[in-house]
């Protein structure tokens, strides 16, 4: 069973786009699927980049695994042939290992970890910080 998403923005987000490139920053959309005894199961992260497109574009990555960083997919271009890497996607690593997105359980509980950087080339932002907490149980209420 999927919980409620829970959303969390670059600190540059902004309530109206930019008329121009820029348009925005980063929206991040996070939703914990729990198996029947209302255990984490994994988590579906949604990576959307408004710099190059005021409508976004994104990428989604499955987190099944606690402590193990992810990369995060370079989304297709859509509508091309053959098919290419979506260069609007600014989304990039900061060490070139893959490690841009994680869950990472320590004593407080489990977190959804980023570090990664975005924006025009020369205007790169960097994100790097525990950004959302994630329950190991479902809770209800």
């Amino acid at each position: 069973m999927r919980t409620t998403p829970q959303t969390w923005y670059s600190g540059d987000w902004k309530s109206k786009n930019n008329e121009q490139a820029p348009y925005n920053g980063v929206k991040i959309i996070a939703e914990s699927n729990y198996d029947n005894a209302k255990k984490l199961v994994d988590v579906t992260v949604t990576f959307i980049d408004f710099t190059m497109n005021d409508q976004g574009i994104s990428s989604t990555v499955i987190l099944d695994k606690i402590n193990t960083w992810y990369s995060i997919p370079i989304p297709e271009k859509k509508g091309v042939k053959p098919t290419r890497v979506n260069d609007g996607f600014t989304i990039t690593q900061i060490q070139q290992n893959g490690q841009e997105v994680r869950l990472e359980s320590n004593d407080s509980g489990i977190f959804l970890v980023i570090q990664f950087t975005y924006g025009l080339p020369h205007q790169k932002r960097e994100e790097i910080g525990f950004i959302l907490r994630i329950n190991e149980f479902l809770k209800e209420y």
